[in-house]
C-alpha cells in the first residue's frame, strides 16, 4: 500500500477536497488484497464520494438527486464497513467504530438536509464531520489496517 497515496487521501480530506480524497484512496485499495483493510479503505471512499454530494449541491446542482446520492453511497460504504468488521483479524488496531460514528453523523446531517436544513449548515456540517475523520485518520499512516 502506499503511504503517500493514503496520506495524499487524508490531507485531502481535512481540506474539503473531498473528490481528490475519494481518487486518491482509489490508489490506495487497488493495491490492496482482499482484506479487511480493504473493505474499510472502500468504505472510506464512499464516505469521501457522499461528502463531494454536498459540495455538488453547492454547485447549483438540483439537490434533491446530490441528497439521494448521498445516501446511496452512504449505504455502500457501510455495506464495506459491514465487510471489513467480518474480516477483521484479531490483531487489527484499527477500530471500525470510529468509521461507523462518521458515518452515522453523515447520515443525520442527511437527514437534516432532506427536512430542509439549509445548504450552507449541511457543507458545515461535513466539513466538521471530515476534518474530525481526518484527524484519526491522521495517526494511521500506513491505512486501515
Amino acid at each position: 500500500m502506499s503511504d503517500e497515496a493514503w496520506q495524499r487521501g487524508v490531507e485531502d480530506l481535512a481540506d474539503g477536497a473531498f473528490w481528490e480524497a475519494h481518487e486518491g484512496w482509489e490508489d490506495v485499495w487497488r493495491g490492496l488484497p482482499e482484506s479487511s483493510a480493504r473493505e474499510a479503505t472502500q468504505a472510506l471512499i464512499q464516505f469521501a464520494a457522499a461528502c463531494y454530494k454536498v459540495r455538488q449541491a453547492s454547485d447549483d446542482r438540483e439537490e434533491a438527486a446530490m441528497q439521494r446520492g448521498m445516501e446511496r453511497l452512504l449505504e455502500m460504504g457501510r455495506g464495506h464497513l459491514e465487510r471489513a468488521e467480518e474480516l477483521k483479524p484479531p490483531e487489527t488496531t484499527w477500530d471500525h467504530a470510529l468509521l461507523r460514528q462518521k458515518f452515522d453523523r453523515l447520515e443525520r446531517i442527511l437527514e437534516a438536509w432532506q427536512e430542509d436544513e439549509s445548504l450552507d449548515e449541511v457543507v458545515e456540517d461535513v466539513e466538521n464531520v471530515a476534518d474530525e475523520l481526518a484527524e484519526v485518520l491522521q495517526s494511521f499512516e500506513k491505512g486501515v489496517e
